[in-house]
């Protein structure tokens, strides 16, 4: 047991010392380290936030609310004029998208242009709008914020 004992430390010692275990281990490394990286090197490289063009029919919608509450997006406000060339932007890509808000009697309805699905904008926006339509009913009905 002896004798293999002194062969095992002698093959490993050969095998550990050897420049290409140490090339390929120090490689793995570099390349581990790199990866684990990544993503915070590439966030660092992104553009600037995606513009928002959303059009408001509903009053107690503001453009400064939206901007303090869905701060990952720059947000633009359009008119009813504009309806024809911001769905052009959006469909090409321009901007992140064009969100149309109505006021309905219960509740409020959007209509949305984009070249892409934006699932984390569309369901921010839908949190959002839901919020303040508890509290539109919440007042409606003389709710304090408290109850």
């Amino acid at each position: 047991m002896r004798n293999f004992y002194l062969v095992f430390k002698q093959s490993f010692r050969e095998r550990v010392t050897s420049k290409s275990y140490l090339t390929t281990t120090l490689a793995l490394i570099l390349i581990s380290i790199f990866a684990i990286s990544l993503p915070s090197i590439l966030e660092n490289f992104t553009d600037a936030k995606e513009e928002v063009v959303v059009i408001s029919n509903a009053p107690e919608i503001q453009l400064v609310e939206l901007e303090g509450q869905l701060a990952d997006w720059e947000w633009k406000e359009g008119t009813d004029s504009q309806v024809s060339s911001l769905k052009e932007d959006a469909q090409e890509g321009k901007i992140a998208g064009l969100y149309i808000i109505d006021k309905g009697e219960s509740n409020y309805s959007v209509t949305y242009f984009s070249k892409t699905n934006d699932v984390v904008l569309n369901s921010s926006l839908s949190q959002y709008l839901q919020a303040k339509n508890t509290q539109r009913i919440a007042d409606s009905n003389g709710i304090s914020a408290a109850d």
